[in-house]
């Protein structure tokens, strides 16, 4: 299968513009990352990266672990994001279920045990709600993904074959507010 197939949902609009990260477009990569997670191995964790300007949001699917880490910019991470940020914003992260940022992450982060389709959408909200509601982002930004071929998938399990993991660097439009 061919690396376009693979990630088929990476791809631009019909009419070129780039994709926009709506909560089901992050509940399927977050489906697609967990999957491939599924048959890993050292090494093999898979994650994306949705980053407008300094604001951003990571999910990582580590291995060996049964759950998706998530993070959040922080001020830590970038004093120029949250200089302009309203004075709620660590509240508001909070409630979607971000811890603040600690000795073992200098974002905020969480992690979630996802099992499910409404699982996965829910996570896809949260995701979004931190670029749009907290962060207000807008227009066009960066997907930055990690990701395995088909062909990678099948041979996880040969440690015989350690092929490299494929990165995407895709442009995606923000969701609307409050979508």
């Amino acid at each position: 299968m061919s690396r376009q197939k693979t990630c088929a949902h990476l791809a631009r609009a019909a009419d070129g513009s780039p994709p926009v990260l709506t909560p089901t477009f992050a509940a399927r990569l977050l489906t697609y990352i967990d999957r491939l997670r599924l048959g890993g191995r050292p090494g093999s964790n898979l994650f994306f990266v949705a980053a407008f300007g300094p604001a951003y949001v990571q999910a990582l699917a580590p291995w060996d672990e049964g759950r998706i880490l998530v993070e959040a910019a922080s001020a830590q991470s970038q004093p120029e994001l949250w200089a302009g940020l309203a004075a709620d914003a660590a509240d508001r992260l909070a409630g979607l279920g971000f811890q603040p940022p600690d000795a073992s992450s200098p974002n905020f982060h969480a992690a979630f045990e996802v099992r499910d389709g409404a699982g996965f959408l829910d996570l896809g909200f949260r995701l979004c709600d931190a670029l749009t509601d907290v962060f207000q982002v807008e227009g066009e930004g960066l997907l930055h993904a990690t990701f395995l071929s088909v062909e990678q998938v099948a041979n996880l399990r040969n440690p015989a074959i350690r092929q490299p993991i494929e990165v995407y660097d895709v442009p995606i439009s923000a969701p609307a507010r409050g979508a």
